[in-house]
């Protein structure tokens, strides 16, 4: 029936951003082992290798330095198909602020270490605009840096926060990789990715 066709069409497009918002981590991996003269790491990938429900069953609740291996790779550990939670009727903050978490900037020209762990304070105590150009470091500083009117995720930066009780450093893209999880994720990362948690 034509009717039953058109439901089929609105499901699959209701479903589409869901499946896109659902992807495994490319650089997480929770440790190596050796086997035939070999060193095999663990990622997502490898979880879907081999033995794949015996794997998911064992590594999926795996914990590796704070972190369950289901909230890197939700694809490989099937979690994907789930719906989300329904979302809380609070709505994230629309108001410009800077960031309040300890920043880990990258670090350009001949400097000894790849990052610098820095607060938005330090980017306006002084030679503001060159801190301001920094990598991801006007996104996260938009007060300091005069850059509230760009809606934008400091992509390039990791920062420092707690979750679910651990303190963890991490980048927007974890924040926002599981759908379900993103407001909570948003909320203990003071919403410093604002495009990703609709605070902009």
């Amino acid at each position: 029936m034509i009717v039953s066709k058109w439901i089929q069409l609105f499901l699959a497009l209701f479903a589409l951003p869901q499946a896109l918002s659902c992807s495994d981590s490319a650089t997480f991996t929770f440790g190596s082992y050796s086997y035939n003269n070999s060193r095999t790491t663990r990622d997502c990938a490898w979880i879907l290798k081999q033995n794949v429900e015996t794997r998911r069953d064992k590594w999926c609740t795996y914990e590796h330095e704070g972190t369950a291996v289901q909230d890197e790779c939700p694809s490989a550990c099937d979690l994907c198909h789930l719906s989300p939670s329904i979302a809380p009727t609070q709505q994230p903050s629309r108001v410009c602020v800077d960031s309040t978490l300890r920043l880990k900037i990258p670090t350009v020209g001949t400097r000894p270490k790849p990052f610098v762990s820095r607060y938005c304070s330090w980017v306006g105590n002084q030679d503001k605009k060159n801190r301001c150009a920094l990598p991801g470091v006007s996104a996260a500083c938009p007060v300091t840096c005069g850059a509230c009117s760009a809606c934008k995720d400091p992509d390039e930066l990791r920062f420092k926060f707690k979750y679910n009780g651990k303190t963890m450093v991490r980048n927007c893209d974890f924040i926002g990789r599981l759908e379900k999880k993103v407001y909570d994720r948003c909320t203990a990362s003071d919403n410093i990715c604002r495009s990703t948690c609709g605070s902009c």
